[in-house]
């Protein structure tokens, strides 16, 4: 439990440096042109992983391939998203966002395969909706940006 804790930590901390990279790369391409070249780069690392684990690939892929396509479906949404929410939003606004999957994870686990979502985890949860309204609710009245603008009077 501890060591799943801990590499936990890691991927989000790996994920906060990715939103902030991206969001300094999405100044200078396309969000289309960002995550092409991501998972062209993907592609590239994972194509020799996928073969020499080719026949547990097609084991489960073969066993679960209705919710095999779904997934992929669901990570080319989300990562098309994540670009997207991060060109309009910035990297912090839409990382502190994003983080509401955890809820959505539990909602799907719960709905496809009747998980039921710990008190703590459903308190949790309500916490981080909480802090995406305050988010969402600053942006319904943004505040100006730079300095004001000082108006004179003609004499």
């Amino acid at each position: 439990m501890k060591f799943g804790i801990l590499v936990a930590t890691i991927a989000a901390i790996a994920w906060g440096y990715v939103y902030a990279t991206k969001d300094n790369l999405v100044q200078s391409m396309s969000p289309l042109s960002l995550m092409a070249s991501f998972y062209l780069t993907g592609a590239v690392f994972f194509i020799p992983v996928a073969y020499f684990n080719r026949a547990d690939i097609a084991q489960g892929v073969g066993n679960n391939l209705g919710e095999f396509l779904t997934a992929i479906v669901g990570i080319l949404i989300a990562e098309t998203c994540i670009i997207w929410s991060i060109s309009l939003l910035g990297g912090t606004e839409a990382g502190l966002v994003e983080v509401s999957y955890p809820i959505w994870t539990a909602i799907a686990l719960y709905l496809f395969y009747g998980k039921v979502p710990s008190q703590s985890t459903m308190i949790g949860g309500i916490l981080v909706m909480a802090g995406i309204a305050v988010i969402a609710l600053s942006h319904s009245n943004p505040e100006p940006k730079g300095k004001p603008e000082v108006v004179r009077e003609s004499e």
